[in-house]
C-alpha cells in the first residue's frame, strides 16, 4: 500500500514537473520568437543602411565629378580673367599713350578754309602760292592724323568698355563657380560624415545581430534540452502509471482471493455439517466463481 501511495505521489510530482517544464519551454519559445523578430528587424535595418551607404557613396562620387568640373571651370575662368585684365591695362596704356594736339579740329578746319580762300581770292606769287599749298597740305595731314587718332581712341575706348563688361561677367561667373564649389565641398563633407556614422552603425548592428544569433542558438539548445527532460518525465510518468496499475491489479486480486478463500472455508464448513449446497456454493468450492 505504501508503494502505491509513493507511486501516486510520484505521478503527481511528475505531472507538476512536466507542467513546469512545459511552461518554461513555452516561455523560451516565446523569447526565441521575440529574438528572431528582433534579429529580422535588425537585418532589415542593416540592409536599409547598406543601401543608404551605397546611395550616399554614389552621390558623393557624382559630387566629386561635379567638383572636378567646377575646379577646371574655375581654372579656365581665372586664366581668362588674368588675360582680360592684362588686355585692359594694355588698352588703357594705348589710350593714354598719344597726346592730344592743343589745336582743335574745328580750328584746323577753319584755318584750312581760310588758306584755301586766300589761295582762291588773292593774287600771289608762285613762291607764295607754293608756300600756301604746302601749309594747307601740312594742316590737312595734321587734321587727318588728329581724326585718325580720335577714331583709334574712340575704338580703344569702345574695346575697353567691352573688355570691362566681359571682365565683370567673368568675375561674376567666377564668383558663382566659387560659391558652387564651396557648397559642393560642404556637401561632400556632410556626406563623408554621414557615411562614417552609418558605417559605424552598421558595425554595431552586425555585432547585435551576431549576439542575437548566439542567444537564439542557446535558447534553442535549452528548448531541446527541456523537451528531452519533458520526454523523460513523460516516460517516467507512463512507467509509474503502468506500475501503479499493476500494483492496483495485484491488490485487487489479493482482495478477491481473500474473499473467495473465506467463502470457500464457509462452504466447506457447510459441507461438513451435511447442509445442502447451492449452485453458487459449488462454484465457490470448485473455484469457478473467483471473479
Amino acid at each position: 500500500m505504501e508503494d502505491m501511495d509513493s507511486l501516486a505521489a510520484r505521478i503527481t510530482e511528475l505531472r507538476d514537473e512536466i507542467k513546469a517544464l512545459k511552461e518554461k519551454r513555452f516561455g523560451l519559445i516565446e523569447e526565441v520568437t521575440r529574438l528572431r523578430e528582433e534579429r529580422r528587424r535588425l537585418i532589415e535595418r542593416h540592409k536599409e543602411l547598406v543601401a543608404e551607404v551605397r546611395r550616399l557613396r554614389e552621390e558623393r562620387n557624382k559630387l566629386y565629378e561635379e567638383l572636378n568640373k567646377l575646379k577646371e571651370r574655375r581654372k579656365v575662368l581665372s586664366e581668362r580673367l588674368r588675360a582680360l585684365m592684362t588686355q585692359i591695362r594694355e588698352m588703357r596704356q594705348q589710350a593714354l599713350s598719344g597726346r592730344e594736339p592743343r589745336i582743335s579740329v574745328q580750328a584746323l578746319r577753319r584755318r584750312i578754309e581760310e588758306l584755301e580762300w586766300k589761295q582762291q581770292t588773292s593774287v600771289l606769287s608762285l613762291e607764295e602760292e607754293n608756300e600756301l599749298i604746302r601749309e594747307i597740305s601740312r594742316l590737312e595731314t595734321l587734321l587727318e592724323q588728329i581724326m585718325e587718332r580720335k577714331r583709334e581712341k574712340k575704338k580703344a575706348e569702345m574695346t575697353l568698355t567691352e573688355l570691362k563688361a566681359e571682365l565683370n561677367s567673368v568675375k561674376l561667373e567666377l564668383s558663382d563657380t566659387n560659391t558652387k564649389r564651396s557648397k559642393l565641398g560642404e556637401r561632400i563633407g556632410e556626406l563623408k560624415t554621414r557615411i562614417a556614422e552609418i558605417s559605424s552603425r552598421l558595425d554595431e548592428l552586425s555585432k547585435e545581430i551576431d549576439g542575437l544569433k548566439s542567444r537564439i542558438e542557446e535558447k534553442n539548445e535549452e528548448i531541446n534540452r527541456l523537451q528531452e527532460e519533458i520526454n523523460k518525465r513523460y516516460q517516467e510518468l507512463r512507467d509509474a502509471q503502468a506500475r501503479l496499475r499493476e500494483l492496483q491489479e495485484e491488490e485487487r486480486k489479493r482482495r478477491v482471493s481473500s474473499i473467495v478463500e473465506r467463502k470457500r472455508r464457509a462452504v466447506e464448513e457447510k459441507l461438513k455439517r451435511g447442509e445442502r449446497l447451492t449452485l453458487e456454493d459449488l462454484k465457490i468450492l470448485y473455484g469457478e466463481n473467483e471473479e
